[in-house]
């Protein structure tokens, strides 16, 4: 059972508030991307370090989901939105201190314990304080406002790359949680009345489980994909994922009621959900690269290369729902991976100054996202009745941003591979200190050449071929995983159903 201390608030208002948190942490997920170069430069951090700066956030964000979520569900949902609200602005505060990469990457974990705070309260309070029509319209809002957040967070960090130096990307972001907290009293509080023993065992299993997987995989390009680090976090990853699963079954309160994947609507959208985040992550995280340091653009014109994705994904978000009534979500997904494929297999191809190449891949990709995104979510939440709506409000955040970790982490792992196997003699030629510096990464090789002047022109060129090289084996794994993908979810997914059940009515 929950409660809903219903005032005479607007709903309106409401929505605008949980959708602006939303945004919000979503954007961070991305709003850094376009100052990557710039980090690299300012701190001397690593290429696996630039990875972690941006994943250090997203694997804590996804870790956590489903514990952060219990004890909103525990305590009050709007209470636990504005408690990560003030983590997160302070972790955004603390980030630039020292311009230390170590440091920037230990603040965005703690943005990381905010943004797991406030995401899965977003959609909870929307689900069980609002019925009918008007909850579909919001979930419909929702859905479109986590799928653009990323896009949205690229623009705003390119934005304020335009003015600033990159620490106001997050001192900007500070403020606006701050003040978006002091908003929090707009939205209605909604709690469980039946306080239930917290599970602790299994928020630490869970969040093991998905650390010690990405971890593994940020470290095999240094460490080596068939090493002892990489092989022992994910065996070790694996064993407690099973622990948390088994512990799941015999709890009478689970953290995670796991036997809600016996549903077949649900497994199909979480396998869709978590690809779908994967590869758009993935993709966020090398192509701002690639807008930077290959075609030499602005972070603000790399961010706004990427909004035309928009154009494509509001008209197809709203289309997925009916198309899903008429013809059956195993055909919409199924026939929805196809534009996505085809724009990873079209980026295999990109090299500097392929701009119409580029936005066919980005609007193919963005089609996908429109059509298989919403009717994957609302899959999840239909097939869960009105009185476990929380569980399904953190099975699709967690399926997302898991998604989003391990995309970002093989993204960047498959980047640096292939760039540090492309490198060859130009690069070996320089000095020492910057041989070491263009070896890191494309941002080093660049600092380099602009430091040594004509005498590293060979490297850099050498250095951008590399990088070009990692960029494309990463589009062809992201093209063979989406075609896997769809396999899965044809096999998984229901056909037509004669009717769907809406959101908040109990089903048997």
């Amino acid at each position: 059972m929950h409660r809903a201390e219903i005032r005479p608030r607007s709903p309106i208002i409401g929505l605008a508030v949980i959708c602006g948190a939303l945004a919000m942490v979503m954007g961070s997920m991305t709003s850094l991307n376009t100052a990557l170069p710039e980090i690299g430069r300012a701190t001397g951090a690593t290429q696996g370090q630039l990875t972690w700066v941006i994943d250090s956030y997203t694997v804590v964000f996804a870790g956590l989901l489903l514990p952060c979520g219990a004890l909103g569900d525990r305590y009050g949902r709007r209470r636990a939105l504005m408690a990560g609200l003030v983590v997160f602005s302070l972790a955004c505060l603390l980030g630039p201190l020292g311009e230390n990469p170590n440091v920037l990457i230990a603040s965005r974990a703690l943005a990381g314990v905010g943004a797991a705070l406030v995401m899965p309260a977003t959609l909870s309070l929307i689900t069980t304080t609002m019925r009918g029509a008007a909850q579909e319209r919001a979930v419909a809002v929702w859905v479109t406002t986590a799928t653009l957040g990323g896009a949205l967070g690229l623009a705003f960090g390119g934005l304020i790359l335009e003015f600033a130096d990159w620490p106001a990307i997050l001192y900007v972001s500070a403020a606006a949680a701050l003040l978006t907290t002091l908003a929090g009293p707009l939205i209605d509080e909604s709690r469980d009345d039946e306080r239930r023993r917290f599970d602790s065992f299994g928020a630490v299993t869970s969040a093991a489980a998905i650390g010690l997987v990405v971890f593994g995989i940020n470290e095999a390009p240094s460490h080596g994909w068939d090493s002892a680090v990489f092989l022992g976090c994910v065996a070790s990853g694996v064993a407690c994922a099973v622990l948390f699963g088994v512990s799941q079954v015999r709890r009478a309160h689970p953290l995670l009621d796991i036997r809600i994947f016996r549903s077949r609507r649900v497994l199909a959208g979480s396998v869709s959900l978590v690809v779908l985040f994967a590869m758009l992550f993935g993709f966020f995280f090398l192509v701002v690269q690639y807008l930077q340091l290959i075609e030499g653009r602005s972070p603000l014109d790399a961010g706004l290369m990427l909004l035309p994705a928009a154009l494509t994904i509001l008209p197809f978000a709203l289309a997925g729902p009916p198309l899903v009534e008429r013809f059956g979500l195993r055909v919409v997904s199924v026939v929805g991976f196809v534009p996505l494929t085809t724009g990873f297999l079209l980026l295999t191809q990109l090299e500097k100054g392929d701009t119409v190449l580029f936005q066919t891949g980005l609007l193919s990709i963005g089609a996908t996202l429109g059509l298989c995104v919403t009717p994957a979510t609302v899959a999840i939440l239909r097939s869960v009745p009105a009185a476990k709506q929380g569980v399904a409000s953190a099975v699709n955040d967690a399926v997302r941003e898991v998604g989003a970790a391990i995309g970002i982490a093989v993204a960047g792992s498959l980047l640096a591979t292939g760039y540090s196997r492309e490198l060859g003699p130009a690069v070996e030629a320089l000095p020492p200190p910057a041989r070491e510096a263009a070896e890191a990464s494309l941002a080093g090789a660049l600092q380099v050449g602009a430091e040594l002047g004509p005498a590293a022109a060979p490297a850099v060129a050498e250095a951008q071929a590399a990088f070009l090289s990692g960029l494309h084996g990463a589009m062809l794994a992201s093209a063979i995983v989406t075609v896997v993908c769809a396999a899965a979810v044809a096999f998984i997914a229901p056909g037509r159903e004669r009717s769907a059940v809406p959101p908040g009515v109990d089903v048997p």
